[in-house]
């Protein structure tokens, strides 16, 4: 068992006065704004912290009540039988031309281990209905407390199809401010594995200035997944600009990005007849925007949300938009900034890959990139 959070903070990141901070704005400003932004970072650990340890209490508690319903001699016998039977499935083969055949000897020992595992649940009197429905519980409870509870706004950021049209929700006038285009000031991004199992975890993260591209592919494996092993894998890439207010009044954010990637891949293997997975792949358009006096708002939308849940093999592969789909984000300040303030924006690619699994082979990715074409800024007439 391997219970561990990881959160990273990518090299990637520059610090903010080296490329955002104009050179009238001061050195004591830019580090609120840095000293914001690292503390935000830390609550958002704090906060991840806090659910793994609710979510090890119940995977504890499911895994007490599993040893349970099999008695403590049997269940270390099933325990055995799952980890040889993967084993011999792991075991080196000869090189051969027809993968068919590899994939049905495969597929082969699969369906004799679900056949040998039922036969030892009925010796002992386990049904194995029982035991998905334990994992089946846990998973929800494991899901509902990994949900994060810090505070962040989703209302005030509008994603609607095509390109710029408006400063605003509601097309009130605005003053614009700026157009900018690639390049921007600089980009950035983290990662964060908290796990309650032996998962691997691959990120390919991108985010470049030079370009405007931003996103991440992330994939979560277990291929000796025990009872209720979960993750949750999070990754956060953006590009960062700035902009002087030339009024007092909200600062308008208008954000046209094109669609490069969106997809989302599953696959599990029921291996035992007793397994269960439940899936959550998830993708969220993020903004944060910082004001001299370091406050941090923060806002995100759901691009895609995708859950599965399961106790069959199952692989799942599709795009969720066409490559070159153009949005627009539109965001209005909940807060006023004063003329002459330097405010920073970031504009990000947030992607969640979560995983319950419950003696049941996973593979899922999930991978999301976006071109960030232009930035409009704006103030609303007071």
């Amino acid at each position: 068992m391997n219970n561990a959070t990881t959160d990273r903070n990518d090299p990637l990141e520059e610090p903010l006065e080296r490329a955002v901070r104009p050179r009238h704005v001061s050195a004591g400003v830019a580090a609120r704004m840095e000293e914001a932004l690292s503390e935000r970072a830390c609550q958002e650990q704090r906060e991840r912290r806090e659910r793994i340890e609710k979510a090890e209490e119940i995977q504890r508690g499911a895994r007490e009540r599993i040893v349970e319903l099999f008695g403590a001699e049997h269940y270390a016998q099933w325990r055995q039988f799952a980890s040889e039977k993967r084993r011999e499935r792991s075991r080196p083969r000869t090189p051969v031309a027809d993968s068919e055949a590899l994939e049905e000897e495969r597929d082969g020992q699969i369906a004799a281990a679900r056949t040998e595992g039922a036969g030892m649940l009925r010796e002992w009197g386990v049904s194995a209905e029982d035991v998905v429905a334990l994992a089946a519980e846990a998973g929800d409870g494991i899901m509902s407390v990994l949900r994060p509870t810090v505070a962040v706004a989703d209302e005030e950021l509008v994603i609607r199809p095509g390109r710029f049209a408006t400063l605003s929700h509601d097309d009130d006038a605005g003053l614009v401010i700026n157009v900018a285009t690639p390049p921007y000031g600089n980009q950035g991004g983290s990662s964060s594995f908290p796990s309650g199992g032996p998962f691997e975890v691959s990120v390919t993260p991108q985010a470049d200035a030079m370009t405007g591209v931003i996103g991440q592919g992330v994939r979560v494996e277990n291929y000796d997944a025990g009872d209720a092993d979960f993750i949750t894998a999070i990754d956060h890439r953006f590009v960062r600009g700035g902009v002087i207010m030339p009024q007092s009044g909200q600062l308008v954010l208008s954000i046209d990005l094109t669609v490069l990637r969106s997809g989302h891949r599953l696959k599990v293997v029921d291996e035992f007849g007793v397994s269960h997975c439940d899936s959550i792949q998830k993708n969220e358009i993020q903004v944060n925007v910082i004001g001299a006096d370091g406050v941090v708002w923060e806002v995100r939308k759901q691009m895609m949300r995708w859950r599965k849940a399961t106790n069959q093999y199952l692989y799942r592969f599709f795009e969720q938009f066409d490559d070159g789909t153009p949005f627009n984000a539109g965001f209005v300040s909940g807060r006023s900034y004063a003329e002459s303030e330097f405010v920073l924006f970031e504009i990000g690619s947030r992607t969640t890959n979560e995983v319950l699994a419950n003696d049941m082979e996973v593979d899922g990715k999930v991978t999301y990139r976006y071109r960030v074409d232009q930035v409009v800024t704006g103030v609303l007439h007071q």
